[in-house]
């Protein structure tokens, strides 16, 4: 993982000098395949991490190809915003219909990018992989790509409220390979008797949210970019409030609810929430936000377990994705990594490609669990303990890259 990409793109839009980064790591099985965010602030190097990620996340998730990630630096609130993502598609175009396949990630939902590329003549967002992968003609392509749109949009209303498979896919794979790891380790451990919180309060956060608590787990506090939320006298949010909860902040992708208090970054609040005093913290949000200062007040509150619902949620700098930070972390608790925890919707999409997928929103989800479950039962062979969980995830996944 340490070789360089074998594509990197810089542009810079004309219109408002946003900045995107198109990397693909590999081009293995003739495709490469990672969603595209935006955010203000995104980095080339960060983008570059993710696409490492996004190859080794392909060893649990399948299919066997190149990891690869797109990216633009500029405020998704931005009235502009739309404009300068009809532009990034329209430039990358060529690749997106020839090697590259992408989908939805931070602030740039599935539905917008199968939108988006629509209107650029393209079957669907992952044409590049049936094209570059499976080397279908374009009668192939344009019925599998129609299959892969409409599955990820079939809807799920398990919880009252009409999610697609895209909404939900990341958080079920989220809390099942947490479910996984504690009946695979005979622990006494079980969600009834679990506490969590959960940074991060868009898709994945809403949907981890709603399944913890739905098995009897309790939401203890709850972060998103502006604003803090904490249950009151830490007894935990239940799946009843969770449910009202998503239901009213699942268009905004932010904490509505009166009690919800604003805070800074490195303020008490701030402080208060990474020191909660729960049995697991569920990373939910941007990449690199978790540094030494968040990781010390987790081990001081003794959080047992971190599940990765953020892509590369350590702070790594220069250390890429086994940094400094992820390392104390696999040394003091259970990490699950983004490339088991976070491998839902790429897990969604493999179940797609295939000639014969039934599509159902329940047969899709279920494949998600089955699929973290053989992850995580290869992984507890080298950690039956849990220690050092993600080193050894990521061992696995290497020696299966290299095979």
């Amino acid at each position: 993982m340490s070789t360089p990409p074998v594509v990197e793109f810089k542009w810079t839009d004309p219109e408002t000098g946003a900045v995107g980064y198109l990397i693909l790591n590999s081009l293995k099985g003739g495709a490469a395949a990672g969603g595209t965010r935006m955010r203000k602030g995104l980095t080339q190097e960060e983008v570059l991490n993710l696409a490492k990620v996004m190859e080794i996340k392909f060893t649990v998730s399948g299919p066997a190809i190149g990891g690869a990630k797109s990216g633009i630096d500029f405020d998704p609130e931005d009235p502009r915003a739309q404009l300068v993502l009809d532009r990034w598609f329209s430039f990358i175009s060529p690749i997106l219909q020839s090697y590259y396949g992408t989908g939805g990630d931070q602030n740039v939902g599935e539905s917008l990018v199968i939108e988006k590329t629509k209107n650029l003549g393209i079957h669907c967002p992952l044409e590049g992989v049936l094209v570059g992968n499976y080397h279908y003609d374009e009668e192939r392509v344009k019925e599998v790509g129609q299959q892969l749109v409409e599955g990820v949009s079939l809807i799920d209303d398990s919880f009252g409220i009409d999610f697609t498979v895209a909404d939900l896919a990341t958080g079920r794979g989220v809390v099942s390979s947490l479910s996984s790891l504690i009946s695979l380790r005979d622990s006494k451990d079980d969600f009834t008797r679990m506490s969590a919180s959960i940074q991060g309060f868009g898709n994945v956060g809403i949907a981890t949210a709603l399944y913890f608590t739905l098995h009897g787990g309790l939401i203890s506090t709850i972060m998103d970019q502006d604003t803090v939320l904490f249950s009151k006298e830490n007894k935990g949010f239940d799946y009843e409030y969770i449910r009202e909860l998503a239901e009213r902040s699942a268009s905004s992708k932010r904490i509505v609810d009166e009690n919800a208090i604003e805070y800074q970054r490195g303020d008490a609040l701030y402080t208060k929430f990474w020191d909660a005093k729960v049995d697991v913290c569920f990373p939910c949000a941007s990449s690199g936000l978790i540094g030494e200062f968040e990781l010390n007040l987790m081990k001081t509150a003794q959080v047992n377990f971190i599940v990765c619902g953020a892509n590369d949620p350590f702070y790594a700098s220069k250390a890429g994705i086994s940094g400094v930070v992820s390392s104390q972390a696999d040394e003091n608790m259970v990490v699950i990594p983004d490339f088991i925890a976070n491998s839902g919707m790429a897990r969604a999409f493999t179940y797609l490609y295939a000639e014969n997928a039934v599509l159902d929103a329940a047969s899709i989800l279920k494949d998600i669990d089955t699929t973290v479950n053989n992850a995580v039962v290869e992984v507890l062979k080298l950690s039956p303990n849990g220690g050092n969980f993600s080193k050894n995830a990521l061992d696995i996944a290497l020696s299966n890259l290299s095979n």
